[in-house]
């Protein structure tokens, strides 16, 4: 068994009713030998990409590694996994 958080819980962006939904997409994410499943929004694709460390006050966001310039010129936060598993046990 392995526990399971909303992601949108964990990054404050407010509870989603799950009486809304049958079913829900989730990530697994694994540190060595824990892992945990982080209820989403929505599943994209998958992509490869470099990813830029924050500076300054952003460093300091719990869940949040670095950030990535996609091919359309949109900026994306990467979340940290080892971080949300953390978050999720508090």
């Amino acid at each position: 068994m392995i526990g399971i958080e909303w992601l949108s819980h964990l990054l404050l962006l407010g509870d989603r009713n799950i009486r809304d939904h049958e079913e829900f997409d989730a990530v697994i994410v694994s540190s060595g030998a824990e892992k945990f499943g982080l209820i989403v929004d929505k599943l994209r694709n998958e992509q490869e990409f470099v990813v830029k460390p924050l500076g300054g006050h952003l460093a300091k966001i719990p869940g949040i590694s670095g950030s990535t310039l996609l091919g359309d010129g949109k900026v994306v936060l990467i979340i940290n996994p080892l971080d949300l598993i953390l978050m999720a046990k508090n």
